[in-house]
């Protein structure tokens, strides 16, 4: 029982480091890579959490809530985070994707919402991201 808690932390951990390089690699790009680090977190996300960007923007507010829920606190966190990161460099870049960055800017409002419901601890972090994520949605 022991041996598979850990194994479970190890892979908590794992995908936790490689969500956090994917941050770093988005912070230190410049505008041509950032259609490849996308591509590459939009099949990272469809492969361990089964959905893409697109489908965030198609599933409604309570499926998507409904997929990370199944996921640890820690992973959704840094997923909205990573929104955020994309969407910030996103405007600097001039080229087009056809992805709705307006539309997973409100659901990741959505998500922080709901962290915080859960939450009992105030992070100023989710706050400042939170506050970064409106006021792209509401540009």
């Amino acid at each position: 029982m022991e041996q598979d808690a850990d194994f479970l932390m190890r892979e908590i951990q794992r995908i936790t480091n490689f969500i956090t390089k994917l941050i770093n690699n988005i912070c230190s790009l410049n505008e041509y890579n950032l259609e490849y680090i996308i591509k590459e977190t939009d099949d990272f996300i469809k492969e361990h959490w089964n959905f893409t960007f697109n489908q965030i923007i198609t599933l409604t507010d309570k499926e998507i809530l409904s997929k990370l829920e199944k996921l640890p606190e820690i992973h959704t966190e840094k997923f909205v985070e990573l929104i955020n990161v994309l969407i910030k460099h996103r405007i600097k870049s001039p080229s087009q994707n056809g992805y709705n960055w307006n539309e997973i800017a409100r659901k990741g409002i959505i998500i922080l919402d709901d962290l915080d419901k859960k939450s009992k601890l105030f992070s100023l972090q989710k706050t400042q991201i939170k506050r970064d994520l409106q006021n792209y949605h509401l540009k």
